[in-house]
């Protein structure tokens, strides 16, 4: 089912099918903003809920939906400059049964070099297993150089912050999820991290 845009105050339903997790939809989100003008603007915070997962959208104005489908949904806002962009999102996978924490990590971390290598220079990642909410996920902070963005010649390299947290859905056991917030632009967003945790922790498992 395909996630639709809510009233303010109204709860929408989100799908539950699985697919494989692709870290690169996340990053061409980035790419595509300019050429989707008429994309539905999203109340800040806006909720939405389904069968796996219940989550907002990010609290701030100006988000739009750029995707939605049955394994996740993006959201993206545009910056200052036409270079400049913010992607939100939240996707479901598919994921081995597994107790190994070391597997679980190596398995995040090859498919976000996969899917970031061909676009990307990284500068620094950081991959850190964690079970702080009470059931096990990957912490992912990365900084890269975007080496094949369109940028204006006084602008020398567009730099790729992410935030992300990738988890096994404590219900579904061969069910992950992940969340994912970036920015893309001419420097750094200092409040990136901010943004980032406050969008993540407004994703938590559906209490059936």
């Amino acid at each position: 089912m395909r996630a639709r845009t809510a009233r303010a105050g109204h709860r929408e339903r989100w799908g539950s099918p699985m697919a494989r997790l692709h870290i690169a939809f996340a990053i061409a989100v980035l790419f595509l903003f300019v050429h989707c003008a008429k994309a539905q603007i999203v109340a800040p915070g806006q909720l939405y809920t389904g069968p796996l997962l219940t989550f907002r959208a990010p609290a701030s104005e100006g988000w739009r939906v750029l995707r939605s489908s049955n394994v996740g949904m993006a959201f993206f806002r545009a910056g200052d400059f036409s270079f400049e962009s913010y992607v939100a999102q939240v996707a479901i996978f598919a994921l081995p049964e597994s107790t190994q924490r070391d597997e679980f990590v190596a398995r995040v971390k090859q498919r976000v070099e996969e899917d970031t290598s061909k676009r990307f220079n990284s500068i620094e990642a950081t991959y850190a297993y964690t079970e702080e909410r009470g059931y096990p996920c990957v912490r992912v902070k990365a900084l890269a150089q975007d080496t094949k963005a369109a940028r204006p010649a006084f602008v020398e390299n567009l730099k790729f912050q992410m935030h992300a947290l990738h988890c096994r859905h404590p219900g579904r056991p061969n069910t992950g999820f992940s969340i994912l917030f970036s920015y893309r632009g001419a420097s750094l967003d200092a409040a990136l991290d901010i943004l980032a945790q406050t969008f993540i922790a407004g994703v938590q498992p559906s209490k059936n």
